[in-house]
């Protein structure tokens, strides 16, 4: 995030903006698991185990890809 904000100082450098940016990749929204913020939002413990599990395995991938991509090669 921080290597996103130098090369595009006028984005959103979250994980999902460097996603987007950088991989041309839309990640699952988190909305989509606890609904919308506000009072009718759920907590992340009332999501099944195998949507979270899913939901973790996407955003560690992610990650990684970033990474990899901003990395220099050895």
């Amino acid at each position: 995030m921080i290597l996103h904000s130098l090369v595009k100082p006028g984005q959103k450098h979250g994980m999902d903006a460097a996603a987007e940016a950088l991989l041309g990749y839309t990640p699952v929204s988190i909305e989509s698991l606890i609904g919308p913020k506000g009072k009718d939002q759920h907590s992340m413990k009332d999501v099944p185990l195998a949507a979270l599990a899913e939901y973790a395995a996407e955003d560690a991938g992610r990650y990684l890809a970033i990474v990899r991509k901003t990395s220099p090669e050895d």
